[in-house]
């Protein structure tokens, strides 16, 4: 079931990539280029983190394998943690944002489309599936070093003579 999160997250973790590279090629192509700069230091920000956190799903996808083929030597470096944790709060701000932003639109009568509530949704339910994962990963990876930790013990007391 994990594994299957795990691939959703990865192919929604794609979705979001591509969505913001039409947004970047568009700004960049764009001759009315009056944005602030704060505004393209952000959308730099949850880009790179979208590709570090495409990584770090890429790479973490090797644990959720069955116990036998796991190698707990690697571990997954905190660049790759951090990336996530910013792509995920930051698709969480941008969901408060677009919420917000519908909510007010809703308010003057403008007519609302299934396409907006969608994103909506899409983007509520991969930030908390991306911080669920996140914990679980850490959690798992706690366990597998337990139990390596154990192994490695009753292996030594096996192998030690008195």
């Amino acid at each position: 079931m994990i594994r299957v999160l795990k691939i959703l997250l990865i192919l929604s973790g794609l979705f979001c990539f591509g969505g913001l590279s039409v947004i970047v090629y568009i700004l960049l192509t764009n001759e009315n280029n009056s944005g602030s700069i704060i505004a393209y230091l952000s959308l730099a920000l949850v880009y790179m983190a979208s590709i570090v956190n495409l990584v770090y799903h890429i790479k973490s996808f090797q644990f959720y394998k069955k116990k036998e083929n796991i190698t707990v030597a690697f571990k997954v470096s905190k660049v790759f943690w951090i990336g996530a944790i910013v792509f995920n709060g930051a698709l969480l701000v941008l969901f408060g944002y677009a919420l917000y932003d519908y909510l007010r639109l809703m308010s003057y009568g403008i007519a609302h489309q299934l396409k907006d509530v969608l994103l909506l949704v899409f983007m509520l339910v991969s930030c908390v599936l991306g911080f669920l994962e996140l914990s679980l990963l850490k959690n798992r990876l706690k366990k597998l070093r337990l139990e390596r930790h154990t192994k490695d013990e009753i292996d030594e007391i096996g192998s030690s003579t008195i």
